[in-house]
């Protein structure tokens, strides 16, 4: 399951960060929350949806999680413009990276059709499901949610930390095509974050998330990425080797060469 792309849009989110998510009083006892913290993205009507079935689950121990994971939601979706399954992705990584008990963000859309009443995508840390509730609130709702985020956090565990990937100081001066062919490793990497420099040169940071594993046995491709790449404006003069800035693009995917150490040969940056 993944957001789907037609749903919230930037002015939807924005108005979603400023809900008030605090705890609800209870009416109603019976439901066993496997969870313990959610994250509401809705616009009011949305919101309003869901509140009863939140009031009943409030019983159980269930509470709003702070407003970070909103507001990763906001950026996410303004980093991969639209494109549904990325901004899922770049969500659960974020998530992945937060101290357990970890949130379950749940993302809340019309239906196409207005008699199908409302979408809520729950999306945890390793999984994610689907519930669709009729227009009008109804005593089952509160169980249907319950069990929706439940599922979302059933899927496999993120791995603790980061891949043990070595930054390099610089760059082996070797031709880029070259040190590609011979890299015991190639990752595919969701790119999160970028932190470029002041200045024409320094150490860009990268931070991602691991989708695929192209080459390298043992590599999980649910691993976090964090990086510092030897860059600069433009191509360095002589052998020396830098990453022009202009390779690093926050919400774009990009290819990482490891040598057996796992120090990084390359980045490749790639469109998404």
């Amino acid at each position: 399951m993944a957001l789907r792309s037609s749903g919230l849009g930037w002015t939807a989110v924005a108005t979603a960060l400023w809900l008030a998510l605090s705890p609800s009083p209870a009416n109603a006892a019976g439901i066993e929350a496997s969870h313990r913290e959610y994250s509401l993205v809705a616009d009011p009507a949305g919101q309003a949806r869901l509140e009863p079935s939140l009031r009943r689950l409030a019983r159980t121990g269930l509470r709003p999680a702070s407003g970070e994971t909103a507001m990763a939601y906001a950026s996410c979706v303004t980093a991969w413009r639209d494109n549904a399954g990325e901004s899922a992705a770049c969500v659960q990584s974020w998530l992945a990276r937060l101290p357990p008990p970890r949130p379950v963000l749940l993302h809340v859309q019309e239906a196409q059709s207005p008699a199908e009443g409302v979408v809520v995508d729950c999306l945890g840390a390793a999984g994610s499901d689907q519930l669709v509730l009729a227009p009008r609130p109804r005593r089952a709702d509160a169980a249907a949610l319950d069990a929706c985020m439940a599922r979302a956090q059933r899927g496999d565990a993120p791995p603790a930390g980061t891949y043990a990937i070595r930054s390099p100081e610089t760059w082996d001066p070797a031709d880029a095509t070259a040190l590609r062919a011979r890299a015991a490793a190639v990752l595919v990497l969701a790119v999160d974050h970028v932190g470029i420099p002041r200045g024409v040169r320094g150490s860009c940071l990268v931070e991602g998330r691991v989708t695929s594993v192209v080459r390298g046995a043992g590599l999980s491709p649910r691993g976090r990425v964090e990086l510092a790449i030897p860059c600069q404006v433009g191509q360095p003069p002589g052998n020396e080797r830098r990453i022009d800035m202009a390779e690093f693009d926050a919400g774009s995917f990009a290819r990482l060469y490891l040598d057996e150490a796992q120090t990084l040969l390359d980045y490749e940056s790639l469109d998404p």
